[in-house]
């Protein structure tokens, strides 16, 4: 028998988990919100307080602006934001509905007007049709677009399909051109890619994203690939307990009679199909014990696919008399 003093099992185990370690490749899944503050008169404002506060979660960043007025938010989670700007002398300034992406660099410049502080000044964000931060080509689709657009057996690699320049391929995506070997797919930041066959693995399904992406032409901090970065991210949960249940059902009954099948007097293939999944998110709360809102939440999303199978008989029958006779 074998024997191992302790001392050397956390050292051991150690070695064993960096020998199993996969490469891989940084991708950012956060984004980043950069500004400058000024008065009415163009001078730059130091020691400015601002506020960036998620508006689904509650969570806040708190900064001050430095001596030449600009204040930096770097690996901000993805969703829409609220930014709070207060000195003393200035009116409070609000700037809402400032939408943050996977990846996305935003300038939210703010401009200070002389004043008290409980006077506010509100602004509602708009979205900037160019970028002109960054020289990459993205085409996002948000929690919105992906509640709404159809999409065939439910299947998130099929939103490939709606990008510019996407052409469908035996195993995965061209994209402008390149080979779908060249395309580099990540979730929630982490490398999604089928390393055997260079093409990406099986996403979640489309209830279960908040953010579809492909980026063309990016900066160095998304490499490995000469074709176009997929990124997608996954929904959390929000203050607001929320849920969704649904069944995508399909029939021949609702479905027009193919033109082989008319041609050839056949009547409509069977099909019964139904697509059933569930989806429920909020804070962790536990009366009396913990309130995470603000702080901690979940997210669950089932889905089931319910298809009769059709019987299939394997083996071959007996010989022919011409092949018993030789």
């Amino acid at each position: 028998m074998v024997f191992f003093k302790s001392s050397l099992c956390l050292p051991v185990l150690t070695l064993a988990q960096l020998l199993a370690c996969i490469p891989t490749w940084a991708q950012d899944p956060t984004g980043h919100i950069v500004g400058t503050i000024k008065d009415s008169s163009g001078g730059v404002v130091p020691g400015a307080s601002v506020v960036l506060t998620n508006m689904d979660t509650g969570t806040k960043r708190v900064l001050m602006t430095n001596d030449e007025g600009i204040y930096s938010a770097p690996k901000l989670q993805t969703g829409k934001y609220e930014i709070e700007v207060v000195l003393k002398g200035f009116k409070k300034h609000q700037t809402s509905g400032l939408a943050v992406g996977a990846g996305s660099y935003i300038e939210a410049d703010v401009v200070l007007q002389i004043g008290e502080s409980a006077e506010v000044v509100a602004v509602t964000a708009e979205a900037s049709l160019v970028s002109t931060t960054s020289g990459a080509r993205r085409n996002s689709m948000d929690l919105a677009l992906l509640d709404q657009l159809p999409l065939g057996g439910r299947d998130s690699d099929r939103l490939l399909a709606l990008v510019p320049g996407a052409v469908k391929t035996e195993k995965s995506y061209a994209i402008n051109g390149t080979r779908e070997t060249s395309n580099n797919f990540t979730l929630d930041g982490t490398d999604a890619s089928d390393t055997w066959n260079a093409v990406g693995n099986k996403l979640p399904p489309p209830d279960s994203l908040k953010e579809f992406a492909v980026q063309t032409n990016y900066s160095a901090e998304y490499g490995r690939g000469a074709g176009a970065a997929i990124i997608a991210l996954t929904k959390s949960g929000t203050n607001r307990l929320h849920g969704s249940a649904y069944d995508y059902f399909r029939s021949e009954n609702l479905n027009a009679n193919s033109f082989q099948r008319n041609s050839t007097g056949s009547t409509r293939g069977e099909l019964k199909q139904h697509q059933v999944g569930f989806t429920v998110g909020g804070p962790v709360y536990l009366p009396k014990l913990y309130d995470g809102r603000n702080r901690t939440f979940f997210f669950i999303n089932f889905q089931n696919l319910l298809q009769p199978a059709t019987p299939y008989l394997w083996g071959r029958g007996g010989f022919t008399a011409a092949e018993l006779a030789g």
